[in-house]
């Protein structure tokens, strides 16, 4: 009787120490509620799930999830100070329960690295973030080696590979010593396998989310801006409206000059109170509303500016309220958003640099030339020419004026398919504005590599991307400098 008590009591604690990963229903349902901003009932599932299975591996990972998704959408630094402590926790939880011999074991801990490092880029906390970034690329591809099979390793090495081949030239020599390795064409496919993958397999579609975003992110800002996002939209419009959905399809509507369908979806799409409250919506829909000169524009960039908590697009934002007000001649609020600018939010985002820099020539804007470039901005190409016609000779003896008109005028020609008009106006840009501590001349020779790769003239693409990249003093050197880095790249491979 005695021998037979030591051998239950031996099972037992054998059974009860063996490592458990369950990605049942109800995990699946977590995850996709965190893709959807459902975070309360989200939470609600991973506490009953503890509660049938306290040592679910998968549950930590889906804590970890919540946590960087409200610090990257709500930029708390208290927030940030409070659960940076829980990264640690949840790892080690994963460690101690999750099967070392199951491709979720590196997995999961990549992930995990991977969210906190785009919480931390949020938070500036760039060295952190490039340590976890390098360890989750070391256990993602150590996971590779190990399961081929195991698709969604290359749903987070997608994005990897495409972020790696838009690494500036000054920073080439951290990719080399890091070991990293990849292409924006091959970070694309991966991302679309990956997608159509899990569109097939019941037990991860929820990763479509995902993926979709950073799908986005990569065709709409790292592909020559000649790209067609017809297929991506057609995706996207299979999806429910979630947040991030709506958020991904406004993006694309923006990037392909199409002002009115963002504005349509932005407008459209009503979220309950389930729904964690995404404020840089908002702001879009304010943006996208003062691109089409709108009256009532300022509400939404009102809402973003006295709700949103954190400080990326504030100035951005004030720069905006700016702008609407001097059109709309109401000289006090004007004056107030001015001071609002100044003194409120970061300078982290290219948007908001440029919102600080806008305001360095301590004059008031050309009134023809704003209403020409927001009007451009939205894709009404027509009526922004018609601006830019009623611009007076005497506003053009200013030479900022003059070469923001020239720009103008090549940006629109382009967008007509009026190519070599375009190319003219684009030279004189660049000509007349590579001294300048402007954006325009680097921009322009942005979009003169674009022409001549989408032509095939490989030799002059180079040319004017290598000629970007070498433009540094103006607001936007970080963004143009990698779509020249991505268009390079896309050439060389």
């Amino acid at each position: 009787m005695k021998y037979k008590l030591i051998f239950i009591f031996c099972f037992l604690s054998f059974f009860k120490a063996q490592a458990v990963l369950d990605r049942n229903k109800n995990c699946q349902k977590a995850l996709l509620f965190c893709f959807e901003f459902r975070f309360i009932e989200a939470k609600k599932i991973i506490e009953e799930e503890q509660k049938i299975n306290s040592k679910n591996a998968y549950t930590a990972y889906l804590s970890n999830y919540i946590d960087c998704i409200n610090l990257i959408l709500d930029e708390s630094e208290l927030d940030y100070k409070s659960l940076k402590n829980n990264k640690k926790k949840n790892l080690t939880f994963i460690t101690e329960n999750c099967p070392k011999n199951s491709p979720y074991y590196r997995f999961l801990q990549a992930e995990i690295n991977l969210q906190w490092a785009f919480a931390r880029v949020k938070h500036e906390d760039y060295v952190s973030a490039a340590l976890e970034i390098n360890k989750a690329y070391n256990l993602l591809s150590e996971n590779e080696k190990l399961y081929p099979e195991f698709y969604l390793n290359k749903k987070s090495m997608g994005l990897l590979h495409a972020l790696i081949g838009t690494i500036p030239e000054d920073y080439q020599w951290l990719s080399s010593t890091l070991g990293f390795k990849g292409t924006i064409k091959q970070g694309l496919n991966e991302l679309k396998a990956t997608y159509m993958a899990c569109e097939l397999d019941s037990n991860n579609k929820a990763y479509a989310h995902e993926i979709i975003l950073y799908r986005t992110f990569v065709e709409g800002n790292l592909q020559n801006s000649k790209v067609d996002f017809s297929s991506l939209q057609n995706e996207l419009n299979s999806l429910p409206k979630t947040p991030l959905i709506v958020f991904c399809i406004a993006s694309l509507h923006i990037k392909s000059g199409n002002n009115d369908a963002a504005i349509k979806i932005l407008q459209s799409t009503n979220f309950n109170s389930k729904h964690k409250h995404f404020y840089y919506l908002d702001y879009l829909l304010g943006d996208c509303k003062l691109k089409r000169l709108d009256a009532d524009a300022d509400k939404y960039l009102l809402r973003y500016v006295n709700n949103f908590k954190g400080k990326n697009y504030i100035k951005a934002a004030y720069l905006r309220l700016w702008w609407y007000y001097l059109l709309f001649n109401n000289k006090t609020q004007a004056n107030n958003a001015l001071q609002n600018l100044l003194k409120n939010g970061n300078l982290i985002a290219d948007e908001d640099k440029q919102a600080v820099n806008e305001t360095k020539q301590n004059a008031l804007p050309s009134l023809s030339l704003l209403k020409a470039r927001l009007l451009f901005d939205g894709g009404y190409y027509e009526k922004a020419l018609g601006k830019l016609q009623q611009t007076s000779k005497t506003e053009l003896i200013n030479k900022n004026f003059y070469l923001e008109y020239v720009y103008r005028i090549a940006r629109i020609f382009d967008k007509q398919l009026k190519t070599e008009k375009a190319k003219q106006f684009y030279e004189l840009t660049l000509q007349k504005g590579e001294k300048e501590p402007l954006y325009f001349a680097a921009s322009a020779a942005l979009h003169l590599g674009n022409i001549y790769e989408k032509e095939g003239n490989e030799a002059k693409a180079l040319y004017y991307y290598k000629k970007c990249q070498s433009l540094k003093n103006h607001a936007y050197k970080n963004s143009l400098s990698q779509k020249a880095k991505a268009g390079i790249n896309r050439i060389n491979s």
